[in-house]
């Protein structure tokens, strides 16, 4: 009995300080307090030597591995398996640049130390590597690099416990398991964006100078409203990411998995909407087979659609540019708005989920012809009823200020598929005056320079729009025998089958398709001139996959580009080069 008991407690000991081992030296937890973020290569030979597979495909012959060592001429007690780190601090440089802070795996220090004429005790030791002045010192199971400017700091970190940070925590496991990873923490993110409203005020100032003594009021109204935009993206940034991490792996099959993950700002709109689960059924249901550039879908959460009305708002009310190329008035009230905001409230309460997939089209039809949009709703003949009801309160809140009404958009009732639709006609002609832009606006929706959709009824449930009236018809007609959709097309399967199985919203780029519809374009528009490149046909491949979610953890965005794909796309590009 005392041999098995002393037996399970060696035995639970050597777990336990094998954990505690396995998580102070897991590279995450050695990251600077202050940094503003981070790079991350887990495994050295493993991740370069995936990257020199991928890079072989397309004729580069490349090691990432071999290059870092013959730039650094360090090798020798390198552990080639190990977990290189980056870390940015605040900037003690020239110009205040971020300085960095790299962490370097070692399997003996003592051999790294021989190699640089470092301390072999692993004490802060002044080195010279390839003619630049740095420390370098022992941190645990690392070596850590840094620039003479920054000896204070690193005395702080190695006396420092090691811990990951609280930003990066939900996403940890997701980071372990991920090749390549790059991190932008809270102070990071606040630092881009502070860059950013300045360089942003910078070019404002430099096009204002430009544009000072020149007769172009209107262009320089858009350049302002262009301007006004980007910063109130600046500042969405700024409200609602807390840290931003982006990460690539190549898994054992080949397939390329990209993958961004958002902690929100804990006081930020988004972080307090309640995570949305998945369909019960593909959101791309009913969409037709064939040749697509992208399709994608996914629920619309009634607090979804309330924060989408209010941001499209705010952009609205606030680029007056906007308002007089889409609605034809120059100004809208807060009075105004608050209608508005009430009208879309109501049109889009049943709307339950959307999808849209939009085709390469054929010969010379307009473009728009290949966009399709399927949509849930609680019932089909009241979300048509409370459209038209939405179209006229539009009409009557965007008036001029002598209260005529803007007649760009006519809805009449029309029959489509033997039941009661909607054909909505929007007036673009009125809207641009450059002929230029005239001549874009026809190869998009045709010669008559209006845009024409058709919505119609498929079930009780659905109501599908298209830009054709007869595409549409045989779109019904089709789900209704639900036959030749995408959902069952084998290589959409075979990227759906790589994606996560929870993320309620989902979509697919094929290159294929945008290969078809960039030949396309090129002949609509190089016909007029004696006629287009010949691009080749692209290879039939499974599409390229992405989905998005929100969860506890925060905004969770995937890719992935399977192994197919990539073969695909290299043996294209050895086709167009030869």
């Amino acid at each position: 009995m005392l041999r098995r008991d002393l037996f399970c407690s060696i035995f639970v000991t050597i777990i336990m300080v094998a954990s505690t081992m396995a998580a102070a030296d897991n590279v995450l937890s050695h990251i600077p307090k202050d940094a503003y973020g981070f790079l991350v290569i887990h495994n050295m030979e493993s991740t370069s030597a995936k990257i020199e597979k991928i890079l072989d495909q397309f004729n580069v012959p490349l090691s990432l591995l071999q290059l870092f060592i013959e730039k650094t001429g360090l090798g020798e007690g390198i552990n080639q398996k190990g977990d290189l780190l980056v870390a940015l601090l605040p900037g003690k440089l020239e110009g205040n640049e971020p300085g960095p802070a790299i962490l370097l795996p070692v399997t003996d220090y003592a051999d790294l130390a021989k190699v640089t004429g470092a301390d072999p005790a692993g004490g802060i030791s002044s080195i010279t590597l390839r003619g630049e002045d740095l420390l370098l010192a022992r941190w645990g199971v690392y070596a850590l690099l840094m620039d003479t400017n920054y000896r204070t700091e690193m005395e702080s970190m190695i006396a420092s416990e090691t811990i990951v940070p609280e930003a990066i925590l939900p996403f940890q496991e997701w980071m372990d398991r991920t090749d390549v990873v790059a991190v932008l923490l809270p102070k990071g993110t606040k630092l881009l964006v502070a860059s950013g409203k300045k360089e942003l005020a910078k070019q404002r100032e430099q096009m204002e100078e430009m544009f000072e003594d020149l007769d172009m009021d209107k262009q320089m109204n858009s350049i302002k409203q262009m301007f006004l935009f980007y910063d109130q993206m600046i500042h969405l940034l700024d409200q609602e990411m807390h840290a931003l991490a982006i990460g690539a792996s190549l898994d054992d099959q080949g397939n390329l998995r990209i993958g961004k993950r958002v902690r929100l700002e804990p006081g930020g709109k988004v972080a307090k909407l309640a995570p949305v689960n998945q369909q019960a059924k593909d959101p791309l249901l009913g969409m037709p087979d064939g040749s697509f550039l992208i399709a994608a879908g996914g629920p619309l959460p009634k607090e979804w659609k309330d924060m989408m009305i209010t941001w499209s708002l705010e952009i609205v009310q606030s680029n007056k540019e906007l308002l007089r190329m889409v609605y034809g008035v120059d100004e809208v009230s807060d009075e105004k708005i608050a209608k508005i905001r009430e009208i879309m409230k109501t049109s889009m309460s049943t709307l339950q989920s959307m999808a849209f997939c939009f085709q390469p089209g054929v010969d010379d039809a307009p473009i728009m012809d290949g966009f399709i949009e399927i949509m849930q709703v609680n019932d089909a003949k009241t979300f048509l009823v409370d459209y038209q009801k939405t179209m006229e309160a539009w009409a009557d809140v965007l008036k001029k200020g002598d209260g005529e009404k803007i007649n760009r958009y006519h809805l009449t009732e029309e029959e489509i598929a033997g039941k009661p639709g909607l054909k909505l006609e929007m007036d673009f002609a009125g809207m641009v005056q450059e002929d230029q832009f005239r001549e874009m606006i026809t190869i998009l929706l045709g010669g008559n320079n209006n845009m024409v959709a058709y919505l119609g009824i498929v079930d009780e449930h659905h109501i599908a729009m298209c830009y054709d009236k007869t595409i549409l018809e045989n779109l019904i007609a089709a789900i209704q025998q639900s036959k030749d959709q995408l959902i069952d097309n084998a290589m959409v399967r075979k990227t759906k089958a790589l994606l996560p199985n929870e993320a309620p919203w989902s979509g697919y780029v094929s290159p294929k398709g945008c290969v078809d519809f960039a030949r396309r374009i090129m002949e609509i528009i190089m016909g007029r001139f004696g006629g287009a490149p010949v691009i080749p046909e692209y290879p039939t491949t499974p599409p390229i996959g992405f989905s998005w979610q929100l969860s506890d953890r925060g905004v969770e965005a995937d890719m992935v580009i399977p192994a197919e794909t990539i073969d695909g796309l290299s043996d294209y590009v050895r086709a167009v080069s030869e």
